[in-house]
């Protein structure tokens, strides 16, 4: 009966050990695990940044492009509407007959280059 107590003893500390070896080779691995989780957190990190400036970067030259489409947009509407006033305008103020004071002026022009015309015949 001793013998079996001495056996069982022995075995239990082997299977200790061997617990012992197996918890600490998957300490190992986990540890592994995690620093490796960790250069891959920073490595995504760092990656994340740079397309957060590469966005910011983008979105600063897309709205940039898109101001100056507007500018020129609304330049080549304003001339474009500038050149109809001014059509519009010469056509109404064509229109419009003369004023009393314009054919007033226009009379004695016509006055003074018949009376220059009789003193010369």
């Amino acid at each position: 009966m001793v013998t079996l107590y001495i056996i069982l003893g022995v075995l239990f500390g082997v299977a200790t050990i061997v617990g012992l070896v197996v918890s600490l080779n998957g300490m190992v691995k986990i540890k592994k695990e995690i620093s490796e989780l960790k250069e891959h957190t920073e490595h995504l990190h760092r990656e994340f940044v740079r397309n957060n400036l590469d966005v910011g970067k983008l979105v600063e030259y897309k709205t940039k492009e898109q101001e100056e489409s507007v500018s020129s947009a609304i330049a080549i509407l304003n001339k474009s509407i500038d050149s109809r006033i001014d059509k519009l305008e010469h056509r109404v103020t064509a229109k419009i007959p003369p004023t009393n004071a314009d054919v007033l002026a226009e009379l004695l022009k016509v006055r003074e280059e018949f009376l220059t015309l009789r003193k010369n015949l």
